[in-house]
């Protein structure tokens, strides 16, 4: 009886607290809907204005420097992973109605995973081995912290595109895997599947320090108050 006892109240007592925390739950869910919506629709008419007036790159068509991801990472470091992850998924998919490459939304959903995957990721592991008790807004803003996963969020964004590069070149575009080279940076005689690697490696470099710092730069006072994860 006794235990019997226990295990009613346990039960009771778990139900109250889900009970108490689903008003909490529902209002979180809907911030961060709400915040993907929003950065969804910024970065979509962010591209709609940028589109045709960013340099890119003659022959490859790839933008010299796209402010399309740091949007997302914002959504990411301001609203948390699932809004970030909302975010990345509908703002490529609206990409489509500006890309003149049509291919470009492909790329830069594969570039920019990454920087929510990692981190998002190696939190949640930490926490499951009892390494961190910090909530992730806290933990996420650590100089450190950052510094380190979005190093390795750049490492695995290199494999990525060096992969995206291949399937493509491997196929819809591989009668142009001849013409690839890297006159444009002074270095013509770098040509074909050379010029296709060292190409996702220069690009997706320099893109990245600009994905990593601005939207740190700009939420680093705001995201910790105002995060819902």
């Amino acid at each position: 009886m006794k235990i019997n006892s226990i295990t009613s109240r346990k039960r009771m007592s778990s139900e109250t607290t889900s009970a108490r925390a689903s008003p909490f739950m529902r209002r979180r869910w809907t911030l961060e809907i709400a915040g993907a919506g929003i950065f969804i629709a910024l970065s979509a008419v962010i591209s709609a204005i940028t589109t045709p007036i960013l340099p890119r790159v003659p022959y490859w068509g790839i933008a010299i420097l796209d402010p399309i991801s740091a949007v997302w990472i914002t959504c990411f470091l301001i609203f948390g992973w699932r809004s970030g992850f909302l975010c990345l998924g509908g703002g490529s998919l609206l990409l489509f109605f500006w890309d003149p490459t049509g291919i470009g939304p492909f790329f830069k959903f594969f570039a920019t995973l990454p920087f929510i995957l990692v981190p998002t990721l190696v939190y949640y592991l930490g926490k499951k081995m009892g390494k961190t008790e910090v909530p992730m807004r806290a933990w996420i803003f650590n100089v450190k912290t950052y510094s380190w996963t979005m190093i390795a969020a750049y490492g695995l964004r290199i494999v990525l595109m060096i992969f995206c590069n291949f399937v493509v070149f491997a196929t819809i575009y591989a009668p142009y895997l001849q013409l690839a080279t890297l006159a444009f940076f002074g270095l013509p005689q770098i040509t074909a599947w050379d010029a296709v690697i060292f190409m996702a490696i220069i690009i997706n470099s320099w893109q990245t320090v600009f994905d990593v710092v601005v939207p740190y730069l700009i939420t680093f006072k705001i995201g910790p108050k105002y995060m819902v994860f």
